[in-house]
């Protein structure tokens, strides 16, 4: 095997504590993230609940479809937002519109619209 040198991670980060628009109905304002992403985190509000999360993505008009899911991990971050960290794989994604679902092992969810770019 010859020695390949690692690219540096990239790292996609989406903001919901901010009062993101929700749903599946495209808004200005969209979050855009890179299909070249290796983790996405995903920053929630103070006093959201930690621990095992799934990361879904789904198309706006196949609502409750998952194309694809990725495990991931909820911790409080030093300024007490709670982040969600996934190793995600986008690069079969063209781009365009989709909704990004994250999935408590109860069943509770929450998602936001976002945007997928090359």
């Amino acid at each position: 095997d010859r020695w390949q040198p690692h690219r540096p991670l990239m790292i996609g980060v989406f903001h919901y504590h901010e009062g993101t628009m929700r749903g599946p109905s495209h808004q200005p304002g969209f979050q855009s993230i890179s299909s070249k992403i290796d983790e996405l985190e995903i920053v929630l509000a103070k006093g959201s609940e930690t621990g095992a999360y799934t990361v879904v993505i789904q198309k706006p008009s196949h609502t409750r479809q998952d194309l694809a899911a990725f495990p991931g991990d909820a911790t409080i971050a030093p300024d007490g937002l709670v982040i969600i960290r996934a190793k995600v794989d986008l690069t079969n994604f063209p781009p365009g519109e989709y909704v990004l679902v994250w999935r408590r092992p109860s069943g509770s969810e929450d998602y936001a619209g976002f945007l997928i770019s090359p």
